[in-house]
């Protein structure tokens, strides 16, 4: 028989703002994001809590999007979080957007 000890520690929930970057706007003079920065609501453990800040994040919109289908507003994607952080809710989740050219 073996045994297995799994250490579990309490959770709780942070907010962390972080700003929105722009990916595939090279082709624009000028791209302007209508909220710049979106609110996370994440899951971390409780002694982890002061560890994660915004610089752990990363918050991206991407025009080929846009370019692609013409859409009216933006999806906003996490592409860098930390390894045992849950994404309970991203506000918000779409993002309008100005461009020119």
């Amino acid at each position: 028989m073996t045994e297995v000890v799994i250490p579990v520690g309490e959770l709780t929930e942070k907010i962390i703002e972080v700003p929105i970057k722009t990916i595939n706007a090279s082709r624009y003079t000028s791209v302007r994001i209508i909220p710049s920065k979106v609110m996370l609501t994440v899951m971390v453990s409780l002694k982890d809590y002061a560890k994660w800040t915004s610089s752990d994040f990363e918050a991206v919109v991407d025009l080929k999007h846009w370019e692609d289908k013409h859409v009216k507003s933006l999806p906003v994607r996490i592409v860098k979080m930390p390894d045992f952080v849950q994404i309970v809710k991203i506000e918000p989740q779409n993002v309008d957007f100005f461009i020119r050219k």
